[in-house]
């Protein structure tokens, strides 16, 4: 049986903009178990990506595999990528039912809440959507050189899905594979990996979690490269075609008050 036990956290290295990252050799549960102790969380796939451009093609970061916080949710027809996993929500149940041999299924109720979320994101640009539907229905490779043209690529690494396709190729890695687990009649979640650099940097959703030993990087949860921006290139550039408005002259005052509502929005 896999039983939670805390393990000496190891700190890997320091990456400017995240951190520490600890890491933690062990069952994904005993490793969440134990990054708690320091306050951390496991890395995200933007952060991982992030810190392995940082660091390059050489480092631990990049010889090693790593459970990532995102999830998947295989149902019946569809396949849900999300930021929020239900396996780290629900910890304890997950680790019972991967003693048992079963998968974590999950109840009508909270498949209904992510598929709504699913619903609700759509129209937003995927690196800022909290989950996200899968239009692949099998494993399949995303080229390196085209990250930020895939919306699984830019849910994934956000701003640097551009920057860390480049490591990939340059490593020699043409394209990524991702991997999901087969359909099963209900719904069920899985935590996400990321492959090392030898691995091609895979995205699985294979494994049922408490069963392998493996690496697991963790951040603190208060993560200041990761938080959403205060404001967008959009926003940015809609300020400055008032601002040159001003200089010319006869402005309404509507528009006056868009430039203090964005500036109280960098005093919060």
């Amino acid at each position: 049986m896999d039983k939670i036990t805390n393990y000496e956290v190891k700190i890997e290295t320091q990456v400017k903009g995240l951190g520490k990252i600890y890491r933690e050799d062990a069952s994904f549960f005993n490793s969440l178990k134990s990054l708690r102790t320091v306050n951390s969380i496991p890395i995200s796939l933007r952060n991982l990506a992030y810190a392995r451009t940082q660091k390059g093609e050489n480092s631990p970061l990049s010889l090693k595999s790593s459970y990532v916080k995102e999830g998947i949710i295989r149902t019946p027809k569809q396949i849900l990528f999300v930021s929020d996993s239900p396996i780290i929500n629900n910890i304890e149940q997950a680790i019972q039912c991967h003693n048992e041999e079963e998968e974590f299924y999950l109840t009508e109720k909270q498949t209904e809440k992510y598929l709504e979320q699913a619903e609700h994101d759509r129209k937003k640009e995927p690196e800022k959507r909290k989950v996200l539907i899968s239009n692949e229905n099998g494993n399949y490779g995303i080229p390196t050189n085209r990250f930020y043209e895939y919306e699984l690529t830019l849910w994934a690494f956000k701003d640097k899905a551009k920057k860390y396709g480049e490591l990939l190729k340059n490593f020699g890695i043409d394209e990524m594979p991702v991997y999901f687990s087969d359909q099963k009649e209900k719904p069920f979640a899985r935590q996400l990996w990321l492959a090392w650099l030898g691995g091609k940097s895979l995205i699985s959703g294979n494994d049922m979690n408490s069963k392998y030993e493996i690496i697991v990087y963790g951040t603190k949860e208060i993560d200041k490269a990761s938080q959403k921006p205060l404001y967008s290139r959009k926003e940015v550039d809609k300020l400055l075609e008032i601002i040159n408005k001003i200089r010319k002259g006869n402005v309404p005052f509507s528009e006056l008050e868009k430039i203090v509502d964005f500036f109280e929005k960098l005093k919060q």
